[in-house]
């Protein structure tokens, strides 16, 4: 509880179900806060020790 921004990272995984290379690679453009909307369009993974976007692991994962 003295890490907020821990506790928001970890209430986002855990209330949506969002993956957690998918929730790595968000950026403001995915939240949309008036219609309370997160897009999930791309998903952050380290492939042979370099930082990789990729589509997401689902078609169904956008928008949550």
């Amino acid at each position: 509880m003295d890490k907020p921004l821990s506790l928001l990272a970890f209430e986002v995984l855990y209330w949506t179900g969002v993956r957690e290379g998918e929730f790595l690679a968000l950026t403001p453009k995915d939240f949309n806060f008036e219609k309370r909307v997160i897009s999930i369009s791309k998903s952050y993974q380290r492939i042979k020790g370099r930082d990789v976007i990729t589509s997401p692991k689902t078609p169904k994962s956008s928008p949550l």
